[in-house]
């Protein structure tokens, strides 16, 4: 009956690492399982992703759009008169008027500013 007591232990330590080991047996052919279902539907995705390509690469073909165009009768041309209209630059020393945000009436301008950097550190720390 010494002994006992270690046969015992001996048989429940196996008994639990066998039953680890059919545990992770199990968890792997499920996640196996998985996968090959992840995989087809991966590749039924990507097929139709390249069918729904070549199909839009068809329709913008411009064969295919002159072809339209003359199913609907449209009657589209080059423009004969084209015309250019030039924007004055600003000279280099003068700036637009802008609003003085620093001269805010009625608020805490500190605050504001305050707030703005706190704003800003939030930012810039959480940009990596």
């Amino acid at each position: 009956m010494k002994g006992s007591g270690k046969i015992i232990c001996g048989i429940l330590s196996v008994s639990f690492l066998m039953l680890l080991y059919v545990h992770g047996e199990t968890s792997l052919f499920s996640i196996s399982y998985g996968i090959d279902a992840k995989s087809k539907q991966l590749a039924k995705v990507s097929e139709e992703y390249r069918r729904l390509r070549f199909e839009v690469e068809q329709l913008k073909a411009p064969l295919v759009l002159e072809n339209k165009m003359k199913e609907m009768s449209l009657e589209l041309m080059l423009p004969s008169d084209v015309r250019v209209i030039r924007v004055p630059q600003m000279p280099a020393g003068s700036q637009p008027q802008l609003r003085d945000e620093n001269n805010l009436p009625g608020f805490s301008n500190s605050l504001f500013r305050a707030l703005g950097r706190w704003v800003d550190i939030a930012q810039a720390k959480t940009d990596r």
